[in-house]
């Protein structure tokens, strides 16, 4: 089910005070930070005591979102009612590890292990076998001693962690083994027991999992070279080349590979392993290590080769010296050319590069074909206009385009020209090359773009006349339907210029039916209606009928995947395939024990493996929402209308747009909107465009959880906000995450204008670039969206849009 919102903080406290006194028992109380403050609107619950269900709950919603002290009141409420929840029991243990209160948490899981039988351990490895009497106090028993296993690895008490975790095999096995035994191997490997540490990463790398096996087969190889039993690990590497394995780890088992056989002195086979990463791998950053290797030794390598390693590791020096040492015997070796251009532009040498680059572009070409990486001609060019100045830029690309029309590099240097045009204000030139690019190149997938770039430049010049006949024009160019769409939108502004309202409205019309789910359709919808981008609804309301929307949901899915039997299909329930698939199991097992992201993994892994079953991935989308997996619920949701063959995806099941659409932290939400002066839609539709909801997403810049905060920004909000003791692991909290992003949007808002769009705008690209967008856009809202120049953030806006008009569709009354 679509789970219900976790109460506000100091509501769920109040009310947690009246049930205990009902009780006549009282917990410890958790501690409130003094620096919080309700909101003022919020209204203490009623006070009729929770039922020991609803209390889990709220705890387990609670501990989700990152809020340790409402967890464990929320919890010892319930166990006040109900002290052998087993489920409650583990749930406190891991709140009072959260707030650091480890010794009160390791009290509650051996107590809770005691209590249902688990009392002795055998430290060579076996379990006692618990007196337990049902599944439940099994599973219990078993996270108790899971977690007991946890917190010994972490305190380093590596005798009781193996004996913990072997425990918990011997109370489930064949659940999550790999797991379990990969923590028994490290265990077994602090205690300096290879013998056991590599039977354990066998037994971890033969039990199934959803993430590979690379580390497994990587840390087993380890141990047996530690062992002395080379042509084991050296098994485990070729396992690792054999497998589906990203390039990047097959380049780091050969690079292994050659350093066992080098350390056992077959110099000549760890060359052999060294040259076929540098040949195959080059741009692997491990790859260096076995170039730098072959060097040492006097290995001959490619010189092309050898540059690209050292230009892919940021060792620009060793890099330039190897293309020209080619470019020393072969002066027509294009590719060699081609890579000096780009080390040079990587260490910031502009000069050099364009050099390089004009060593290329000067060869004829009716020349090119017959020399050494002919591919990299048209693109040369490209490249010098990216690094000369104005308007040597736009020259070098349009002398470019005279002298090779045909090339497959020319509508897209005609392209870049115009936006350098552009870019530098020249309006007159980016008109004429956009144009041009429209009228020679119709065929081209950025002829529709190029006319409607045309027409943009005109109504920048209010030349409304003129610039309606490039945006009549480009509906009629290439098969893009957003791009056709984003003309008819402009016809119907320029129409409405003109006073021809009865016109545009048509145009408008033709736009929301080309393109109803994205940006450009729905805008036309809301200039159609006289509604402002980004308006808020009158009001929101965020429960619905459930039982209404899966009725609906059911018969949709009917009418659509008829079942081949006599009763329909229902989304309520899992399938039992899907239900007894392995990695349902294990992510199941997982998510319990509180392993949210290895559980993650599992659980996606399952949704990829049911793609084509409509059915699987809608029951899947509901218990995936459950669950607090929102990202694999959006997905689950998205892929059945895909599978029914919807075109306008905002049409579809109530049901599914919801679970495509969730709102998630509904509390923290509306609070940190209140707080901040951000819409809760606002708030939504970044998230969801940051990390789906994904709480643990983590980006390759180092950004971070529901928001996406790079530690710097997320340092100066923690002082703006004086946040004691903030550390970057609590931006994977959405209790901290939600505040945070939404002071930041206050705070984007604070420098240019209180505008959503401009806001989104500057939040992505900065203020200063946002303000500068709108000074282009003269007070145009569409204008403004037209004008920013970097494509990322303008589809930031453009899709963050979108998202808002689902949640005011879905939720706006």
């Amino acid at each position: 089910m679509i789970p219900m919102p976790t109460p506000h903080r100091q509501v769920v406290l109040l009310a947690l005070a009246g049930a205990l006194v009902a009780c006549n028992t009282a917990p410890p109380s958790p501690t409130v930070p003094p620096t919080y403050t309700a909101a003022p609107t919020l209204t203490p619950a009623p006070s009729a005591t929770p039922s020991p269900i609803d209390l889990q709950t709220q705890a387990e919603a609670a501990l989700y979102s990152g809020d340790g002290a409402v967890a464990i009141a929320l919890y010892q409420a319930a166990l006040t009612q109900d002290p052998a929840d087993g489920a409650a029991r583990i749930g406190l243990g891991r709140a009072l590890l959260t707030t650091g209160e480890t010794a009160a948490a390791a009290d509650v899981f051996s107590s809770t292990a005691t209590a249902l039988g688990v009392t002795s351990l055998d430290l060579e490895g076996a379990a006692a076998a618990p007196p337990i009497g049902t599944v439940s106090d099994t599973e219990t028993a078993a996270a108790a001693v899971f977690w007991l296993g946890e917190l010994a690895r972490r305190d380093g008490e590596w005798t009781a962690a193996l004996a913990r975790y072997r425990q918990y095999l011997a109370l489930r096995p064949g659940v999550i083994d790999s797991y379990v035994q990969e923590r028994i191997a490290e265990s077994a490997a602090a205690l300096n027991d290879d013998a056991a540490a590599a039977v354990a990463w066998q037994a971890a790398a033969a039990a199934p999992r959803a993430d590979s096996a690379g580390d497994l087969r990587e840390a087993l190889a380890a141990t047996l070279l530690r062992s002395g039993d080379r042509d084991g690990a050296l098994a485990e590497y070729d396992a690792i080349l054999a497998s589906d394995s990203p390039g990047w780890r097959k380049a780091r088992a050969l690079v292994l590979a050659g350093q066992a056989l080098a350390t056992a002195g077959d110099v000549d086979a760890a060359h052999q392993r060294y040259l076929e990463a540098v040949a195959t791998y080059p741009d692997a950053p491990v790859t260096f290590e076995a170039l730098r290797a072959l060097v040492e030794a006097g290995v001959p390598v490619d010189d092309l080769q050898r540059g690209l390693v050292n230009l892919n590791a940021g060792n620009y020096a060793p890099a330039i010296a190897a293309f020209e040492r080619i470019l020393a015997e072969q002066p027509g070796h294009l590719a060699a050319w081609f890579y000096l251009g780009r080390t040079y532009a990587a260490q910031d040498d502009p000069a050099n590069a364009l050099q390089a680059y004009r060593q290329i572009t000067s060869v004829a070409p009716a020349d090119v074909a017959a020399l050494p990486g002919s591919e990299f001609w048209g693109q040369a060019h490209l490249e010098i206009g990216e690094l000369a100045p104005f308007p040597e830029d736009v020259q070098g690309l349009t002398a470019f385009v005279a002298a090779a029309p045909e090339a497959a590099e020319a509508p897209r240097a005609l392209d870049r020209a115009a936006r350098f045009c552009e870019r530098n204000d020249d309006l007159a030139c980016a008109v004429t090359l956009w144009s041009r690019l429209a009228e020679e190149y119709p065929g081209s997938d950025l002829a529709a773009n190029a006319a409607n770039e045309a027409g943009v430049v005109l109504v920048r010049q209010a030349r409304w006349a003129e610039a309606q006949t490039w945006f009549e024009r480009a509906t009629t160019l290439g098969a893009d339907a957003v791009q056709h769409a984003r003309g008819w939108l402009w016809v119907g502004k320029a129409r409405a210029s003109q006073a021809d309202p009865t016109g545009a409205q048509q145009a408008w019309a033709k736009a929301a039916a080309l393109a109803p789910d994205d940006y450009y359709g729905l805008r036309a919808g809301q200039l159609s209606a006289g509604i402002a981008p980004f308006a808020p609804p009158a009001a929101v309301v965020w429960s619905s009928d459930e039982i209404a929307d899966r009725v609906e949901a059911d018969a949709w899915m009917n009418e659509h995947f008829p079942v081949d039997t006599s009763t329909p299909g229902s989304v309520t329930e899992l399938s039992e395939s899907v239900r007894a698939d392995g990695r349902y199991t294990r992510g199941r097992e997982l998510w319990r024990l509180g392993l949210e992201q290895e559980a993650h993994a599992e659980f996606e892994a399952l949704r990829q493996a049911y793609w084509n079953d409509a059915w699987a991935v809608a029951q899947l989308a509901l218990d995936m929402n459950a669950r607090g997996l929102y990202d694999i619920a959006i997905r689950s949701a998205r892929q059945v209308l895909d599978l029914a063959g919807v075109v306008d995806t905002t049409q579809g099941p109530r049901l599914f747009q919801r679970l495509r659409f969730p709102v998630p932290f509904l509390d923290l939400v509306e609070q940190a909107g209140a707080e901040f002066e951000q819409h809760p839609f606002a708030l939504y539709s970044k998230m969801r465009i940051e990390s789906f909801f994904w709480k643990y997403a983590y980006s390759s810049a180092d950004a971070r959880g529901l928001n996406q905060i790079i530690p710097t920004t997320a340092e100066q909000i923690a002082r703006d906000l004086a946040l004691e003791d903030f550390v970057l692991e609590d931006l994977f909290k959405p209790s901290q995450s939600i505040r945070m992003g939404a002071y930041y949007l206050h705070f984007v808002a604070t420098q240019v204008q209180p505008d959503t769009a401009v806001v989104m705008a500057g939040y992505y690209a900065g203020p200063g670039n946002a303000q500068r967008w709108l000074d282009l856009a003269g007070g145009d809202p569409d204008l403004f969206v037209e004008v920013i120049r970097l494509p990322d953030a303008k589809g930031y806006v453009t899709t963050t849009f979108g998202f808002f008009e689902m949640y005011r569709q879905l939720y706006g009354r």
